[in-house]
């Protein structure tokens, strides 16, 4: 049997209330009882969602939240588990350039400021020092991770998938566990993601990845304000319904043809932009809409890999050997 490795990777977005909380009043108790379900060895913390105040406070109440959420996290390991410290804990930062904005400029342009992490270059530049950039040859002990022109949630992607892809090379069994609020996160393959405010929990394996992104590009993402989408289509009667797809429907559409492999549904799902006269957003709204991992990341730039058509030939081709190690594993 395959020793386990568990690494635990944070979407900080949970962690703000809490921070802010501290920050005010310095005597107020910090609820991370709430992340008390979840189980890891590391913790990845998205440094873009840290609000502003002084650099000091921010560093005391940040340490202080890490420390507990990280026992909160251990002390629900049996003790047969035999999981008592933390191996690993980074960071990451998004950059101001955003490889989504260049592809469309409406790309999470709602109006509205939810962060404001580079109006406050102190935290940003805090994280940086305490816990270094991290770089292979030069700052190997490094923990913070940026790139050049991508999110924080692509790095919680990169890092996830690297992670399972190494400790499976090293003969280990890889635990990989995201908590997260964010549904994009399911575009993330062979991680278990947790979502605290409904206690939700789950695996989410290649094949609920692969077809969430597809079911994404069907229906959009209000929230990132992807919102340019095909209608459904009547094919008994050849005519377009008016109304678009919501993620239930999408879901029914993309596993009613998944089968036939990932490039026949994207087509699939091309038919109906180029039915509703809107052909070039669906590869559009593919790269806006999928979360980088380890394949979609050029280690030598620090830059994302962006999805293109010409790609779907060999996603086919992974698709077929990933369902067999599926379909190996539930018999």
């Amino acid at each position: 049997m395959m020793e386990n490795k568990v690494i635990f990777l944070q979407d900080s977005d949970l962690l703000v209330s809490d921070i802010k909380n501290a920050c005010i009043s310095t005597d107020k108790t910090i609820g991370v009882n709430k992340l008390n379900c979840l189980k890891g060895v590391s913790l990845l913390l998205e440094g873009t969602v840290l609000p502003y105040y002084h650099p000091e406070e921010m560093k005391r109440v940040t340490n202080e939240i890490i420390n507990a959420t990280v026992q909160d996290c251990l002390s629900n390991f049996l003790p047969e588990d035999n999981i008592n410290s933390v191996d690993h804990l980074y960071h990451t930062l998004s950059m101001r350039d955003n490889f989504r904005k260049q592809i469309d400029p409406l790309y999470k342009n709602k109006g509205i400021k939810k962060y404001n992490s580079f109006m406050n270059p102190e935290i940003r530049q805090f994280i940086i020092d305490e816990y270094g950039i991290y770089d292979r040859t030069n700052n190997p002990s490094g923990t913070v991770f940026v790139g050049s022109n991508f999110e924080a949630d692509d790095r919680i992607g990169i890092a996830a998938t690297y992670f399972y892809r190494k400790f499976l090379s090293e003969g280990f069994n890889p635990i990989i566990i995201v908590c997260s609020e964010d549904k994009d996160m399911k575009t993330i393959p062979n991680i278990y993601i947790y979502n605290p405010t409904n206690q939700e929990f789950f695996y989410n394996d290649y094949l609920s990845a692969t077809k969430f992104w597809l079911a994404q590009i069907l229906a959009g993402d209000i929230a990132d304000n992807v919102i340019v989408t095909p209608k459904q289509f009547d094919y008994k009667t050849g005519t377009l319904n008016k109304n678009g797809f919501g993620m239930k429907t999408a879901m029914k559409f993309v596993e009613e043809r998944l089968n036939h492999g990932i490039k026949h549904t994207y087509n699939c799902i091309k038919d109906l932009y180029i039915k509703s006269g809107i052909e070039s957003q669906c590869e559009i709204n593919a790269q806006l809409l999928r979360i980088l991992t380890i394949d979609y990341f050029d280690p030598i730039n620090q830059e994302a890999v962006i999805f293109n058509e010409g790609m779907l030939d060999r996603l086919d081709e992974e698709f077929v050997v990933e369902m067999d190690k599926i379909n190996t594993s539930r018999k």
